[in-house]
């Protein structure tokens, strides 16, 4: 029992001096610190400027070993590179088709059983710019002619752009309408009506959606079954009468209508007695009387008035006439008679005729021959308008004394007359055979 008490003394002894040996340890000696780990900087931005020029942080502290990173959220964009107790970063410019790298990324350093965080701030652009709307249109051209009066032409649009697509007609002729329902196009013609003229030309349509737009060409041919009018010419007046009025004082016909160019003129027949004369759109005709020795020119006469392609037709009637008559028709010698007068030495034929001429269409009345000899009148033949105390003398006829020296009874006279109209002489010749007195003949003088 002793025994055992003197072990328990021995054990609490031990136990008593351990643990004063223990409490003086530890008043002497500290405990180690925990290893430690510092970056510098703690924020870093890499940026465009960062390309070339790497971003550098520096990491100190206890903690020993290597040192390593976790990247985190942090784009790939961003290199990271460490060469003992150096980072480096680097950034790289995304490409032309990806937008720009940016935001804010936390990433973890380690060495040892230490950490520190890493704030990284990129921003990494690009000359990348975000695609255009666009759109597109098919076909890009269309016709509208008159088959399209029943059948329209279709257009789709399509491309990248949204919104509601519109259009600017441009110089498009309101004959062709256009109809969009969503994205598809309508194109419609309409004939014009027969008073117009058939509607040409390609146009330029512009096809709009949101910022985007598109050229569409328009080709239009829409006939009718309109023709262009003929060009035409009017003459007023379109007759004409060519005199003896007309020498001094023209004939003047207007030319009207809708023809051009000069005006010409063909002159069918008309006679060369009329002159014409064109001076714009006037012409004037203007007659020529012929000379004495030539018949009067008479006539109608078509005369074709040119324009451009028109024609019209002027009507010409010509009466030119001159102091010339016609040979005079037969006259007849009715009687004839020699009468010597009481107590004279000379005798006188007398000469009757059927017609009421004048003494001053007569210059010469005479020559008279008895067979082969002329007779010698005693002087010039005269007109006697009216003898009194001759019954069988009429007012209304012409009677022409003739003087002669020889008794012309039972004797063949041969009976020359000259007769004068105008500048046209007529010489009329026939014998008389006088067996007695008073005698009635009928003698025909014939030009």
């Amino acid at each position: 029992m002793a025994k055992r008490n003197s072990l328990i003394g021995i054990v609490a002894i031990v136990l008593v001096f351990g643990m004063a040996f223990i409490g003086c340890d530890n008043a002497t000696n500290e405990v180690p610190p925990a290893p430690t780990l510092f970056i510098n900087p703690t924020t870093v931005a890499i940026n465009d400027g960062n390309v070339a020029s790497p971003a550098t942080v520096t990491v100190t502290g206890t903690a020993g070993g290597a040192v390593t990173y976790s990247r985190g959220t942090l784009p790939g964009a961003v290199a990271i590179n460490v060469t003992g107790t150096t980072i480096t970063l680097t950034g790289t410019r995304p490409s032309d088709d990806v937008e720009p790298i940016t935001g804010t990324h936390n990433v973890t350093i380690t060495r040892g059983q230490a950490t520190a965080t890493l704030e990284v701030t990129v921003n990494l652009t690009t000359t990348w710019t975000p695609p255009i709307p666009y759109i597109t249109l098919n076909p890009t051209s269309v016709a509208i002619n008159d088959g399209n009066v029943d059948i329209p032409a279709t257009v789709a649009v399509t491309g990248t752009a949204e919104g509601t697509v519109t259009y600017s007609r441009g110089t498009l002729p309101g004959a062709v309408a256009i109809n969009v329902t969503a994205t598809t196009i309508t194109l419609t013609g309409t004939r014009p009506s027969d008073d117009v003229g058939p509607i040409t030309g390609t146009h330029n349509v512009t096809i709009t959606r949101g910022g985007a737009t598109a050229t569409l060409e328009v080709t239009v041919n829409l006939t009718t079954t309109w023709t262009p009018p003929i060009p035409y010419i009017t003459l007023n007046p379109t007759s004409v009468a060519i005199n003896d009025g007309n020498v001094d004082i023209p004939t003047t016909v207007a030319v009207t209508g809708t023809a051009e160019g000069v005006v010409t003129y063909s002159r069918g027949t008309l006679p060369e007695a009329v002159a014409i004369n064109v001076t714009g759109t006037t012409i004037t005709l203007t007659g020529t009387r012929p000379s004495d020795d030539v018949e009067p020119i008479t006539g109608t006469h078509n005369v074709t008035i040119i324009r451009g392609e028109a024609t019209a037709t002027l009507e010409v009637t010509v009466n030119l006439t001159t102091t010339w008559t016609p040979a005079p028709t037969p006259v007849m010698l009715m009687w004839a008679e020699q009468n010597p007068l009481s107590g004279a030495t000379t005798t006188a034929l007398y000469l009757r005729f059927n017609a009421p001429f004048t003494a001053l269409e007569y210059t010469y009345v005479g020559l008279i021959y008895f067979g082969e000899t002329p007779a010698t009148p005693t002087g010039p033949a005269v007109w006697v308008p009216r003898m009194p105390g001759h019954d069988h003398v009429f007012e209304d006829h012409m009677i022409w004394r003739i003087p002669v020296t020889t008794h012309l009874q039972n004797t063949l006279v041969t009976v020359t007359v000259e007769r004068y109209v105008g500048n046209y002489e007529v010489s009329m010749v026939d014998n008389l055979f006088i067996d007695h007195f008073p005698r009635n003949v009928a003698i025909l003088f014939v030009p």
